[in-house]
């Protein structure tokens, strides 16, 4: 079993030096193999992969595939206007996969596509209002907005993007917290 794999994107590459977190890249092909969407604890994607068929069904089924055995969703949009063929069709499809997040890694300039809100806390209002009880927002100045439920607060970090994700999912992994006990306190140790 793995603890984290990540679907189409090898955000969590850093991560797989941890002895605590065992990561496994999985690109995303016209078969796949169900027996890793069944055998992981975390299943984390972007939001490339949505550009463009077969893989936006792949990523829908391995979602599909994942949560129904237990795993949770991580998603980091990382959004990218040159992959896709309209803005319409990037909100359309980048905003699709909010809903099935239990953890969710934005920029601020990613709010107002995934939200129409382009502040911090109207954001995650928005997005924890979809269900998603895990909220990252990287901001300006080495700071991030973290919310967990409905409380929130702002953590000054040295992590930029990928290594925040590596770190606080590897970290939240090894806690062997669930995610519905996860508190604020303990989710900002997962950054410090």
């Amino acid at each position: 079993m793995y603890d984290i794999v990540s679907l189409g994107e090898n955000f969590f590459h850093s991560a797989s030096n941890d002895d605590n977190c065992r990561v496994l890249f999985a690109p995303l092909s016209d078969t796949i193999d169900t027996t890793l969407w069944k055998n992981t604890r975390v299943l984390h994607t972007g939001s490339s992969l949505l550009a463009v068929e077969p893989f936006r069904s792949g990523v829908y089924e391995a979602i599909d595939i994942a949560r129904n055995a237990g795993a949770i969703i991580s998603y980091a949009p990382r959004f990218d206007a040159s992959s896709w063929h309209s803005e319409a069709d990037a909100m359309r499809f980048v905003r699709s996969l909010i809903c099935t997040a239990d953890i969710l890694f934005a920029t601020e300039s990613e709010l107002p596509l995934l939200t129409g809100a382009s502040r911090p806390d109207k954001a995650a209002d928005a997005l924890a209002d979809q269900g998603i009880r895990v909220i990252l927002i990287s901001q300006s100045s080495n700071r991030v907005f973290l919310r967990v439920g409905r409380e929130s607060r702002i953590l000054n970090t040295t992590l930029y993007d990928e290594r925040l994700q590596n770190q606080f999912v590897c970290r939240f992994i090894a806690s062997k917290q669930s995610l519905r006990a996860l508190t604020l306190d303990i989710a900002c140790d997962f950054l410090s």
